[in-house]
């Protein structure tokens, strides 16, 4: 049975036992004084507390000393990738660079022994026991996970199986000697601190925990997930099996190195231990983590919450560049527009409806609060991908209308979540009846936005339309600049917008604003709205361009309920930036 469990923190342990508390929590030795009365009261309660052993920022540590070698290594490598045309495969590259790999492991083999000695594991052990928990993550040998964030694979460490077996015996040990109680007295199940850097290391480790009668174990993944690397291969018993296309390698590696864990397992007779992942909140692999738990067995990862980790974690996005992927892209936007449309068309039917009550809309802004996390942190990783990496010139034409709708869905799902939790705060008010039938006198207008879009125009066609015609076109932001406007004598945004699929270009004003203080730059992906110029000062002569439109929402808002909504959420969440009538998603798309 898959459990998801959030780390211990005031907001994940709602005030309300019986409004959504989770079965189990997860709490790291380093904050076990600050937060004793949360886990006092989840074990009151009866829920499974456990108890990670504190070694995040001891990994970020070594990480840190060896980071300086380990990326020379590894820019070497991707040298060797680039000039032989594939990713490198077991014993592909050259010995002497494959060499260098084997010693900086090694370096960091003692390097980590040297930290986590007796003294530092009872330490840990005392933390963890102080608030009696369920369950404790047993310590750890730290160099496997210490290569995996610095990309010292096996394939390019080269190293014997050996190598691996010594560190997955330490951690097991180090597990024995915590149930027999040589660093404190122990009352919670003790679970072993594993890692693995691939399939068969899993199950190498997994073979060592079962051999020594273990029955609980947990992997560290913190390596795999701070991987920014793609693969179109896996190794399984030694063997290169080739992959059907190129995907993200820490995603592999999350699903292989857990399965490989529990196979360890049944490869000598054990059955299936408790297991928990640790640290895994991307929501693509929680359910592809979920499909490996079965029967009765304690299975789990744990997360602050996906919604935090799609802003604070460096987890790789979902999606990859190529034709596969930009489909994927294109998929998933149409379907969180199609969220955010429901949401609000929810809204509007409630209080359009005969008879809404004020518990209808508190429980319909909770539910669409509790969905709004996932969406939100998916369009955060897709747009931050695009924005990280650029989209690749032959995918420009194709995904550059696809980032623009989805950033214009993302812009309107922070008005979903800004109305909604309006709601539910009037809801909960002591003028919750008066709010209601404001509400409900809103609603009798026009669901939809009267914004005006304009006619939907190519940029190397704009010249067919007269002067003050409203267009709307879309782009990349050749250039962006600030500058002396001579007709009024202001400053305005002056930008060049280069069609997606053609070689066209227009040049568009936004009179008296800084588009460039509102999160715009060179690079970014826009739909642009507009009217049609001729023979302006800031056109040179027989050019067309575009002034961008302004959006009147305080008049709007008397036609339309969503023009409304928008209007009232100003405070909270701007839909358009100073009225501006435009959508653009984060730099260098």
């Amino acid at each position: 049975m898959f459990h998801f469990v959030p780390n211990l923190k005031p907001y994940t342990l709602v005030e309300d036992a019986d409004e959504g508390r989770f079965d189990a929590y997860l709490l790291s030795a380093d904050y076990t004084r600050g937060l004793a009365d949360l886990a006092g009261l989840v074990r009151t309660e009866g829920r499974v507390l456990i108890a990670d052993n504190g070694n995040m920022d001891v990994f970020r540590g070594i990480g840190k000393e060896f980071a300086a070698d380990a990326a020379k290594l590894d820019n070497d490598r991707r040298a060797w990738e680039t000039a032989n045309g594939r990713y490198a495969r077991p014993q592909d590259l050259p010995v002497e660079l494959s060499s260098r790999f084997r010693t900086l492991a090694q370096a960091m083999a003692v390097r980590s022994e040297s930290i986590t000695t007796d003294a530092f594991a009872r330490d840990a052990v005392r933390r963890q026991v102080s608030i009696d928990p369920s369950l404790l993550v047993g310590m750890e040998d730290l160099t496997v996970g210490t290569m995996g964030g610095l990309n010292l694979e096996p394939e390019y460490v080269d190293l014997p199986a050996s190598f691996f077996e010594e560190r997955a015996q330490r951690a097991v040990t180090f597990t024995r000697r915590t149930i027999d109680g040589e660093f404190g007295e122990v009352d919670g199940k003790v679970l072993a601190g594993l890692h693995a850097l691939d399939y068969d290391s899993a199950v190498l480790a997994g073979r060592v925990a079962a051999e020594a009668g273990l029955d609980g174990i947990t992997v560290g993944l913190f390596g795999a997930l701070t991987d920014r690397n793609y693969v179109d291969y896996r190794v399984e018993d030694g063997q290169v099996i080739e992959l059907a296309a190129t995907v993200p390698r820490p995603y592999l590696r999350v699903i292989e190195i857990s399965a490989g864990v529990l196979e360890g397992f049944r490869r000598v007779g054990r059955p299936r231990p408790a297991f928990h992942a640790l640290g895994v909140g991307t929501p693509i692999l929680l359910p592809l983590l979920s499909l490996l738990g079965q029967g009765e067995n304690y299975f789990a990862t744990d997360s602050t919450a996906p919604i935090v980790d799609g802003w604070s974690s460096p987890t790789i996005s979902l999606y990859v560049l190529d034709e596969a992927s930009a489909a994927n892209v294109t998929t998933f936007t149409e379907e969180a527009a199609a969220f955010v449309d429901d949401g609000f068309s929810q809204f509007y039917q409630l209080f359009a409806g005969d008879n809404p009550s004020i518990a209808d809309a508190r429980l319909l802004a909770r539910t669409v609060l509790d969905q709004t996390g996932a969406v939100g942190h998916s369009i955060a990783q897709v747009l931050g991908n695009l924005s990280c990496h650029g989209i690749p010139p032959e995918f420009l034409a194709e995904l550059g209308p696809v980032s623009v709708d989805l950033a214009e869905a993302g812009a309107r799902l922070g008005l979903l979540v800004a109305y909604s939790a309006n709601v539910l705060g009037h809801a909960h008010s002591l003028a919750a009846e008066s709010w209601l039938a404001r509400e409900r006198k809103a609603a009798t207008r026009d669901a939809l936005s009267k914004v005006p879009t304009g006619v939907k125009a190519q940029i190397g066609a704009i010249g067919q339309f007269e002067n003050d015609v409203l267009v709307e076109v879309e782009g990349r932001i050749e250039s962006l600049s600030l500058d002396h406007d001579p007709n009024p004598p202001k400053f305005s945004s002056f930008v060049v917008l280069r069609a997606f699929g053609e070689g066209a270009s227009v040049r568009l004003r936004a009179h008296m604003f800084s588009l460039a203080r509102n999160g715009l730059v060179e690079g970014a992906c826009c739909t642009i709205r507009g009217f049609i110029r001729r023979q302006q000062p800031w056109l040179e002569e027989n050019e067309v361009g575009i002034d961008i439109d302004r959006v009147s929402l305080s008049k709007l808002r008397k036609l339309s309920w969503l023009d409304d909504v928008a209007y009232r959420m100003r405070p909270f969440f701007r839909l358009y930036q100073d009225e501006m009538n435009l959508f653009n998603t984060p730099g260098r798309v």
